[in-house]
């Protein structure tokens, strides 16, 4: 084997090796990334789901309310408009449209619209729907738009059909955009026409995803589609490695040229550069030395083997360059796959490491560990009446004011949407439920004029040795529901309420 070829060898076999190890380094930290990524996408999707569900079902009970009352199945018998109008507008807000017919489907009462009626909606898939199965629960068109719509037979002595009551509400861009976390995540439904209803208009190319609306069936439910936006940070930091691998590439081919060219002139001026390049070929040293001994080489013999150590000197330097670049390219990326993007808390995949962790602890040493679940009240009201952009502050600024008001030793995490969850190693239930309290009543009463108005309710769970992480956290998310349905802007755990 040739002097040249060796030389050639020494450098960048070593070089390949290390570049190598990084890149594949990196595609690591970028996987587990996007791994992140797309468990923030499932927890985004779970939750429009189960607000879209929510919306459904709440149209449905609409429309089972009015259909059993004794009042209005004597009024549907007698064609009373009046009767029928001032019990449905009273629903009329919340729901666009109520609509009370008869078994042959003329309308008898319509509210909002009262001086409406006599129309025929006997064709209507809703109305023979619910004719032959009792009820209809699903995607409709109402007075030629498209909208969610809930039907129930109104019967008699409970076996003869008198009408149908039809409760309506429209689906408009306005009313999708009140279903959705940010303006990265798209809720479209597609009409039985084929058109399609957008909460925001996506970008060209995006792709749809079937959602189920809160794991509830209901006609037209494959209609309904999400589009999760990417994050542009991920697209700056896949293009960033991108420009660091055609760097990398571009800089060792320009070394390779200028060895060919200059290797060939003089073989002896080789021997010690060749022992440099043995010596970090066998780690015996690292790049800053190589670099050091290469500048140190003599450069009286001849010009080329000065150019080369120069050259060799200067794509060391490069080499070094890309890798601290690539290191902390890999130190970013693991920042960001551990913590939520909008509060800089830890995000739900990271805190189900830290809960296994300590829940390995607790049970080794036998110490207290409890959680708090907390949850803000009527934050989609926040959303709706003051934008996406205000309600995401409320998140950035409960976020400090838990980490500001936590031990050290607490781990907390936006565990998704408007929840959070705090992690208290060695406290137990009475000590969690005292400093759930201390938090409520700080942001109950904070003069912060970003958390004016704003109050969190709260469940409390101390562990169980040998309990699954789901059954612990579900505990306080249990108790949780009950602190909602006690009023809110309350604490709740198994045995102490406040």
């Amino acid at each position: 084997m040739s002097l040249r070829i060796l030389i050639f060898l020494m450098v960048f076999v070593p070089f390949i090796v290390l570049s190598s190890i990084n890149t594949i380094s990196l595609e690591q930290v970028i996987s587990r990334y996007e791994h992140s990524i797309r468990s923030n996408a499932r927890t985004k999707a779970d939750s429009v789901a189960k607000l879209f569900g929510n919306v459904a079902s709440g149209i449905a009970q609409v429309a089972v309310s009015l259909s059993r009352p004794n009042e209005i199945v004597s009024a549907v018998e007698v064609a009373d408009n009046n009767e029928l109008y001032d019990w449905s507008i009273a629903f009329v807000g919340d729901i666009d449209c109520i609509s009370f017919a008869d078994v042959n489907g003329m309308v008898l009462a319509r509210a909002p619209e009262e001086f409406r009626f006599g129309d025929s909606i006997a064709q209507a898939d809703y109305f023979r729907a619910a004719l032959k199965d009792g009820e209809f629960l699903g995607l409709a068109m109402v007075d030629g738009k498209l909208a969610l719509v809930a039907s129930r037979i109104i019967n008699k002595y409970n076996d003869t059909p008198v009408g149908v009551v039809a409760a309506a509400m429209h689906l408009t861009p306005g009313m999708l955009g009140r279903l959705v976390p940010d303006s990265w995540t798209i809720l479209s439904i597609r009409s039985p026409e084929g058109a399609m209803i957008h909460s925001h208009p996506p970008p060209p190319g995006s792709d749809q995803v079937p959602l189920a609306p809160g794991g509830i069936g209901f006609v037209g439910s494959e209609g309904v589609f999400i589009t999760l936006l990417p994050d542009a940070r991920h697209a700056d930091l896949l293009e960033l490695k991108a420009s660091l691998r055609k760097n990398s590439l571009i800089a060792g081919g320009v070394t390779l040229l200028f060895l060919l060219l200059f290797v060939q002139w003089q073989i002896a001026p080789y021997s010690r550069l060749m022992q440099i390049i043995l010596a970090y070929s066998r780690n015996l040293t690292d790049l800053p030395q190589m670099r050091k001994r290469l500048l140190t080489l003599p450069k009286r013999h001849n010009l080329e083997i000065s150019r080369l150590a120069d050259a060799l000197a200067g794509m060391a330097d490069q080499i070094q360059g890309n890798f601290e670049r690539i290191g902390a390219l890999n130190r970013r990326l693991e920042q960001l796959a551990s913590t939520d993007p909008l509060t800089g808390l830890l995000n739900r995949r990271s805190m189900d490491t830290t809960l296994e962790q300590e829940m390995d602890r607790a049970n080794r040493y036998g110490t207290p560990l409890s959680v708090v679940m907390a949850d803000i009240d009527h934050f989609k009201r926040i959303n709706d009446t003051q934008g996406h952009q205000a309600g995401d502050e409320v998140l950035r600024q409960l976020a400090r004011e838990f980490s500001e008001n936590s031990r050290t030793t607490d781990s907390i995490c936006r565990w998704g949407g408007e929840e959070f969850l705090i992690l208290s190693p060695n406290v137990d239930r009475l000590g969690a439920f005292a400093y759930a309290e201390k938090l409520r009543l700080f942001i109950a009463e904070s003069s912060d004029p970003v958390l004016k108005n704003v109050t969190v309710s709260m469940g409390v769970a101390e562990y169980k040795a040998g309990e699954a992480l789901e059954a612990f956290v579900g505990r306080a998310d249990a108790a949780l529901y009950r602190a909602k349905e006690s009023g809110r802007n309350n604490v709740q755990s198994e045995e102490i309420t406040g």
